[in-house]
């Protein structure tokens, strides 16, 4: 992958545009925010019911000649600030604007539409949603991890933002982290490595520290995060920098990471090649290294850490001391709640034609697993749909199933999900209920390329109105809503979201009993 290279004349509509309309409104006198001695001047939405808060600095970026190093503390003069437009983005390569192109290519619409964001090495910056609040009521606050394999995404991807959610009641924050080969990298004798994960242990700690400022409940603040966001807050569980930081946390699509994908010495081997490359020498110091270019470290990536490598977090002896599986089933930390789950066809869009399910999942087991896992099959079901099944449930449900009972046995409250909600039409019908497919009910941002019909708006405001209620109080059902059973291991306790919610027994439950012994 390498940085974006485009005229300024094609980008900067692009750019004009989609912050135009990221902001949906205008600036606003009343829509002030004063931390760390700054004021912030944001906006507020049309109707006035929403304040904004955009490009909001909670760190120091180490860039350049200071590059691989923690996150430092804001060192900012006072004064007034603009804060209605975004920050650029961390860098990152093609990875996410391409696969948002493929989608609306999918769905007949000119990818080249797509806006693509300003990159940058100074990217650690927060966005914050609030609702107009005319009384001295504090609000929940929920901070939002986006996903992107921890080498792609950022903060305000269009289905990111945060205010429609902030209608029901809470306080949306989403953040920025390091990202690809400059949020996590080892070199010998460097003891921090995990810097994409320290990014985000800062970011926590500014809320923490300003959460009265932005309106918010000091001690009620909630994680959200999907796919690699999700996985994620697996870490941060697991991490020793993060206590009394947040007290809940809601995982979508995520878990794959728990047991650790990545290791040290995966990326010391890759740092010895890399540096072989644009040192020519192996041994080149890490100062070297660090007069590097961004854009030059990105094209790196592709030749030498291809695109199966995990950019996970790692043990660190800093920020982990041990992987999020062990370190969970030991902690002492007090109790999370978790409202966690995943989505139907998860793993469609990654299957490739002659793919099998000894291939892709039977390497894994054992014979006399993979043939109880074979028995699985329900009738008339594909081998594709049921190897896009098995695989979802390996690397998703069972995962966040686990996570549940853990969470539970510990004291906290735990709901699990599965969401079902196909849009209409052949093309919604070939692409089913894919990875991310769940975002623009959560956030309420459905894309005007995506068919979405008022079945779909029905099923957005159940899906926000349960989001919000365990954001604020660690349940989420109340009036007006089908009633969410609590997790049970013993009993039918899945909440499928689609038009017609309801409690029902996973249908691919099972199988966690076989992956377990895997």
């Amino acid at each position: 992958m390498v940085a974006w290279s485009f005229p300024l004349t094609k980008v900067l509509p692009l750019i004009l545009g989609w912050l135009l309309l990221a902001c949906s409104g205008a600036p606003h006198d009343s829509a002030k925010l004063v931390a760390d001695g700054i004021t912030y001047k944001g906006g507020t939405s049309a109707d006035g019911k929403v304040q904004y808060f955009l490009g909001v600095p909670f760190a120091t970026p180490p860039i350049g000649a200071l590059r691989w190093r923690a996150p430092q503390q804001l060192d900012l003069s006072s004064g007034v600030r603009d804060a209605t437009q975004f920050a650029p983005v961390c860098m990152q390569g093609d990875y996410i604007v391409s696969w948002y192109q493929s989608i609306m290519s999918s769905f007949n619409t000119d990818p080249s539409s797509f806006p693509v964001p300003v990159e940058s090495e100074d990217c650690l910056y927060l966005n914050i949603w609030r609702p107009v609040n005319s009384g001295s009521e504090k609000l929940p606050i929920v901070v939002y991890l986006h996903g992107g394999s921890n080498k792609g995404g950022w903060a305000y991807e269009p289905n990111y933002h945060g205010e429609q959610l902030a209608r029901h009641g809470v306080i949306v924050v989403s953040i920025a982290y390091r990202l690809n080969v400059f949020g996590l990298f080892a070199y010998p004798d460097q003891q921090v490595m995990n810097f994409g994960l320290m990014d985000q242990i800062a970011a926590l700690q500014w809320i923490n520290q300003h959460a009265d400022a932005v309106g918010g409940e000091v001690g009620n603040i909630s994680l959200m995060g999907e796919s690699a966001g999700g996985n994620n807050i697996g870490f941060l569980l697991a991490s020793p920098l993060t206590d009394g930081l947040f007290n809940r946390v809601v995982i979508q699509s995520a878990g794959s990471a728990l047991k650790g994908r990545t290791t040290r010495d995966d990326l010391l081997q890759r740092t010895e090649l890399v540096a072989t490359e644009l040192l020519s020498n192996a041994h080149g110091s890490l100062e070297d290294l660090r007069e590097i270019s961004a854009s030059n470290m990105l094209k790196m990536v592709p030749k030498y850490y291809g695109n199966s490598f995990y950019f996970d977090p790692v043990v660190d002896g800093v920020a982990l001391l041990q992987l999020p599986r062990p370190s969970i089933e030991v902690s002492d930390k007090p109790p999370i709640d978790i409202l966690v789950g995943s989505n139907k066809h998860e793993w469609r869009s990654s299957l490739s034609e002659g793919d099998t399910l000894e291939d892709r999942v039977g390497v894994h087991l054992s014979a006399a697993l993979f043939d109880q896992l074979r028995n699985l099959q329900q009738e008339g079901e594909s081998d594709s749909d049921f190897l896009d099944r098995a695989i979802t449930a390996r690397e998703y449900l069972c995962p966040s199933r686990w996570l549940a009972e853990k969470m539970q046995e510990k004291g906290g409250s735990a709901w699990v999900y599965y969401f079902t909600r196909q849009r209409d039409g052949d093309v919604a019908l070939k692409e089913g209920v894919y990875h991310g497919a769940e975002l623009p009910y959560v956030f309420g941002t459905h894309d005007s390329w995506l068919p979405t019909s008022d079945l779909d708006l029905q099923v957005t405001e159940t899906i926000m109105s349960y989001w919000a209620n365990f954001i604020k109080n660690g349940n989420p059902n109340g009036l007006d809503l089908t009633v969410w059973s609590a997790f049970d291991l013993e009993l039918p306790s899945t909440q499928v979201l689609d038009v017609d919610a309801r409690t029902m027994e996973h249908v691919s439950k099972p199988m966690c009993a076989i992956f377990s012994e895997s």
